[in-house]
């Protein structure tokens, strides 16, 4: 069971227990018994596993009055919405909040629901962690949900800048919740990531468009004036100027482009999901 809580599985845990005890024979059970062990009780949690989390976070609760976590339920009883930040996290956040990056990219099969972390970067440039949540619906409604507990986890202030995916529920919630008190700007890390699929297989293995247009795209220097420039002359060169996509980043450049957002405070932070992976 404490194996359990490090993701040590029955396999390593008996090998483990046959350390501890010196020798196979000492054990007093098999490698199966271990196994069917693992079984019956995931099987015997699975039933209130909503139910232990959540009285272990009133545990929390109760030892730590700073631990804030709230959520919701739907019609049968199942958790649609959760969110928590520990006394520390909060803390974390009063020190390097002006910049947050929220992800939305990770999904858990076996639950149906996403994981939603809030991220920054501490004096060090090390990942902090703010916050995190679970959704289940991937809506505006979700969303704002989880960005009010987190406007109200830290005391009613707001970041300076948020960074996000492309999410059309997240662009809502945060234009909903945040307003002209934060400004909102686009992942570049997550939008680059696309681009593959979104110029076709053989434009993406020409090795000379990628260093093109990712020079031209990463650029910290770059003004405004050069950057469609140049864009545009890459587009053209590729016979891109009809890619639907292109032409969408291209309008919401300055959500995303250097030379649009050199005077919002990032802290650092660019690319929202490689941030939040490394954490």
């Amino acid at each position: 069971m404490d194996n359990a809580h490090v993701n040590h599985g029955p396999v390593q845990t008996f090998r483990m227990f046959k350390q501890y005890v010196k020798g196979y024979k000492n054990v007093g059970a098999s490698l199966q018994d271990f196994k069917k062990f693992s079984r019956d009780v995931k099987k015997y949690i699975k039933e209130y596993d909503a139910q232990m989390l959540i009285e272990n976070f009133m545990q929390k609760k109760a030892m730590s009055p700073s631990f804030y976590f709230d959520f919701d339920v739907d019609d049968q009883s199942r958790i649609t919405k959760l969110f928590w930040a520990d006394p520390i996290s909060i803390k974390n956040y009063a020190l390097f909040g002006d910049v947050v990056s929220v992800d939305a990219t990770y999904n858990f099969n076996e639950y149906k629901m996403v994981f939603v972390p809030f991220t920054g970067v501490d004096n060090h440039k090390g990942c902090v962690t703010f916050a995190a949540g679970l959704i289940r619906n991937e809506n505006a409604e979700s969303f704002s949900w989880l960005f009010q507990n987190f406007v109200t986890a830290m005391g009613n202030r707001y970041p300076i800048t948020i960074i996000t995916d492309q999410c059309r529920g997240i662009k809502k919630a945060v234009k909903g919740v945040f307003g002209d008190k934060t400004r909102h700007r686009l992942c570049m890390w997550h939008i680059m990531k696309k681009l593959p699929d979104k110029v076709g297989p053989s434009i993406s293995q020409d090795t000379t468009f990628l260093k093109e247009i990712n020079s031209v795209v990463w650029d910290v220097e770059i003004t405004p004036k050069d950057f469609e420039s140049k864009w545009n002359s890459i587009i053209s060169s590729y016979e891109l100027c009809d890619n639907k996509w292109l032409k969408k980043m291209f309008k919401h450049r300055a959500l995303w482009i250097h030379a649009y957002i050199r005077d919002t405070y990032l802290g650092g932070i660019l690319r929202t999901t490689s941030r939040s992976s490394r954490k």
